[in-house]
């Protein structure tokens, strides 16, 4: 596999879990979430977090690439020690608030 095929399947697995989340909600309605650039930013970033995730750790097969790009987020997250307890409540304040919140930290 070619780095540009690794990193195009570590991508399409850091918008997995956002992917899957959507589906799961799919006959509730269109959430609010969507119409927020914030949204669309922080999921830009996860999508390329996962392919750099594929490249850095030299995946071999799509299945690998695909699965690195899926926990790098989580991993991202973790790494920073942050709890997820007010996941819901959605900050108010500024830029750097809100990016605390998204990355849980």
């Amino acid at each position: 596999m070619t780095g540009a095929e690794i990193f195009a399947l570590g991508c399409l697995g850091g918008a997995l879990p956002d992917v899957l989340r959507l589906i799961k909600g799919r006959h509730d309605g269109a959430p609010q979430f969507l119409r927020d650039w914030f949204f669309w930013l922080m999921f830009a970033d996860l999508v390329l977090l996962g392919g750099a995730a594929a490249l850095l750790g030299r995946a071999d097969e799509a299945m690998e690439a695909v699965a690195f790009g899926f926990t790098a987020p989580e991993v991202v997250s973790r790494a920073f020690g942050g709890g997820r307890s007010d996941l819901l409540s959605r900050p108010d304040g500024g830029l750097m608030q809100r990016l605390r919140w998204w990355w849980a930290i």
